[in-house]
């Protein structure tokens, strides 16, 4: 976002002093712990999304050509109510898990754990599908909200990249150059952990190379694919997620 764009131009001033980008680190660190998990915006769409239903007509949120006689035939709103229920608990069920330890998806739902398969009002991903296809209200209202997950994650990325990127900006700035892996700002003490990639199908960390005596630091991005950090849109569609760290000369020890 603008905010991590701002945070990496920042960061790329010769007058900055390890104590400054020390407290970056600390504060970014500080403030992303504080994040809501994901399920906290889920529960309060949904909320929003029942208010909204109950508030309006329904003609106010289709095509004029939906009439109410329609509405009735198909025990709407109340069917989009049911199947709206359904798709928000399987969301809720796996969307504060980091992707990898999350259950597979089918036609785009998350597969019941097997543990869960107790609760009765817990539908499988087919018979999800299958409802949505019946409810008009559902095929409005549920799709805009199955993004969010992919925009949560994104920000994650985006997070955790910065901070690594800081990391390494200030390693650059105490020792006069970039280490030759993520590895070595833990055992400087600058982070605690190498952060992950959160798009990455294992959690793996994030990746790092070396270049041109600078550096970059990514993640594979929302296409699952290592573009070799790249970070230009393009005919690949959406880039890997990370920032550049230049050769600063001010910085370099002679």
């Amino acid at each position: 976002g603008i905010a991590s764009r701002a945070t990496e131009t920042w960061a790329r001033h010769d007058e900055l002093t390890p104590d400054q980008l020390r407290r970056a680190i600390k504060d970014l660190n500080e403030a992303y712990a504080m994040t809501a998990p994901a399920s906290v915006a889920y529960r309060c769409e949904y909320l929003s999304l029942e208010n909204d239903i109950g508030r309006f007509p329904l003609s106010e949120f289709f095509d004029i050509r939906v009439g109410e006689i329609e509405f009735f035939l198909r025990n709407e709103p109340e069917v989009g109510r049911r199947v709206m229920r359904q798709a928000f608990a399987n969301w809720l069920a796996e969307v504060d898990k980091p992707r990898h330890l999350r259950m597979p998806k089918t036609l785009g739902w998350y597969e019941l754990n097997p543990k869960r398969l107790r609760h009765a009002n817990l539908l499988h991903p087919k018979e999800i599908e299958r409802h949505m296809e019946s409810s008009i209200v559902a095929r409005v209202f549920v799709p805009a909200v199955s993004y969010w997950d992919n925009a949560i994650t994104l920000e994650q990325a985006t997070q955790n990249a910065l901070i690594a990127m800081l990391a390494l900006r200030l390693h650059q700035l105490e020792t006069g150059h970039l280490p030759a892996t993520l590895d070595e700002l833990v055992d400087a003490k600058i982070l605690k952990s190498v952060p992950i990639d959160p798009w990455h199908p294992t959690g793996k960390p994030l990746q790092y190379r070396r270049k041109d005596g600078g550096a970059i630091v990514y993640g594979i991005g929302q296409d699952g694919v290592d573009g070799g950090g790249d970070l230009e849109f393009g005919i690949r569609g959406r880039p890997d997620i990370g920032f550049d760290i230049e050769p600063v000369k001010s910085n370099e020890k002679q």
